[in-house]
């Protein structure tokens, strides 16, 4: 069993103020009973019991959660760890596509499972170990589907956001989605747009946790169903946008950012994958044009698409450092193929944002989805390149505190004003590209006969 010892020896816990003779019983139900059943670790642990609210209040440590104490859903604190609780119960109508109007606490876990928004999501699990499954969750995971309890039509128009969430979980898991339900979320997938732009942002960003193949699944099914028009329609609008096979092989834009995308094997850092997915968003606001007789290009792509991606940020509601993450990489994921050509002192610069890991991760999948194109020995360039820099010359931010507005006004017998800042950036620089020397003589010597013009 993979639930944590904690809430094995809560749910027993719980289970003390049970009246047996009334048939009253707590399970783990949801996401960490699939997870159990997988093998897979999960700390999102959920309760299901038909004990009285008023009982469990009176016997444990408890506080409610505002509104959905009204839906029988409260939180236990156990040994410095919160559980949330819930009443088995029936939904009623969905007037807002996210809540149901009024819930009817019912006695049985199948009434309660039938409500749940998949087959592998509406298992429980007892306290002996044992899996109750109503609707036959065990048979689809072993099967690899993604199935919605009852009807999907039925299902979806209680919350249409649960067409994503069937996709992340087929993405997650390797998993096909049933037909039915396939063909449900071919036929609302206008219907996203019902929903939140908030919850369908933090729906994107858990299917990024993941690794980038994974996450490319995802985005693609999408793509298939449809969703993907009316939730990322930059992205989607990528499909058929022409590339230079000599340089892209790979295909089209859409095929080369899915290609990228999946290339990231090593991390499963959403924020990562997010700012693969929108590396190249520019080409949609700029030219296809060939250049030099031969060469494509979308010229000006990546500083169009750091600042396309304010617009996108707001409609999606992306926290600002996502947002800045991926602002910084469209501006810079270019610079890795001419980095040969950078002054040491500008890659210094760039190296010192919060968002340079982000930047290198997308220029390294971009490198990685062309194939033999723009490969391994290639990017081994940039290593190099990069590595050589580190090690052998300061930092602007360690040659900056010794280059201080204090000491260049002593050294040029001047006041303050912005000929210092002029001063201390060139000074910066040229110990950066290695012009002078790293110590206080030559640094000293610099400041001294710099001219300003």
């Amino acid at each position: 069993m993979t639930i944590h010892k904690n809430a094995r020896e809560f749910l027993d816990v719980l289970n003390r103020y049970a009246d047996i003779g009334k048939g009253q019983h707590a399970i783990f139900a949801g996401g960490c009973v699939r997870d159990a059943y997988m093998g897979v670790e999960t700390n999102d642990i959920d309760i299901a019991t038909n004990i009285p609210m008023n009982v469990i209040e009176d016997n444990l440590n408890t506080h409610d959660i505002g509104a959905n104490k009204d839906f029988g859903i409260i939180v236990c604190r156990f040994r410095n760890e919160n559980f949330e609780v819930a009443n088995f119960r029936k939904d009623g109508t969905y007037a807002d596509g996210r809540h149901p109007d009024e819930v009817e606490f019912v006695h049985d876990f199948k009434s309660d499972a039938a409500r749940r928004d998949f087959t592998i999501n509406a298992m429980g699990m007892g306290r002996d170990g044992q899996f109750i499954d109503h609707f036959g969750g065990i048979a689809d995971i072993n099967n690899g589907i993604i199935r919605t309890v009852g009807d999907p039509q039925v299902r979806f128009a209680e919350d249409y956001l649960r067409m994503l969430r069937a996709i992340r979980f087929a993405a997650r898991f390797d998993f096909k989605i049933e037909k039915k339900t396939w063909q449900a979320i071919v036929d609302n997938a206008r219907k996203i747009r019902d929903i939140s732009n908030e919850r369908v942002w933090q729906e994107l960003y858990k299917m990024a946790k993941t690794d980038g193949r994974k996450f490319a699944s995802a985005i693609m099914m999408m793509a298939d169903s449809g969703l993907l028009f009316w939730v990322l329609p930059d992205i989607d609008n990528m499909r058929g946008m022409k590339h230079c096979f000599q340089h892209h092989p790979e295909g089209d834009v859409f095929q080369h950012t899915m290609a990228a995308v999946a290339s990231n094997k090593e991390t499963k850092n959403p924020t990562l994958n997010i700012a693969i997915l929108f590396h190249d968003v520019g080409k949609n606001k700029t030219t296809y044009k060939f250049r030099d007789g031969f060469k494509h290009s979308y010229y000006r792509h990546d500083t169009v698409g750091r600042d396309m991606m304010d617009r996108i940020a707001k409609r999606l509601t992306m926290p600002n450092d996502v947002r800045d993450a991926i602002k910084f990489t469209c501006d810079k994921h270019m610079m890795f193929h001419k980095l040969k050509d950078v002054r040491a002192s500008k890659i210094l610069s760039w190296i010192e944002s919060p968002y340079w890991s982000i930047a290198y991760g997308v220029a390294q999948a971009d490198c990685f989805s062309r194939g033999s194109v723009w490969g391994t020995r290639d990017w081994n360039v940039v290593k190099n390149r990069l590595n050589d820099i580190v090690t052998n010359r300061p930092s602007a931010k360690k040659t900056r505190q010794v280059v201080n507005g204090k000491r260049v006004m002593k050294l040029r017998g001047i006041g303050p004003s912005k000929v210092i800042g002029e001063i201390i950036k060139a000074t910066v620089e040229a110990v950066g590209d290695g012009k002078i020397e790293n110590n206080e003589q030559a640094i000293d010597t610099f400041i001294k006969e710099f001219k300003i013009e």
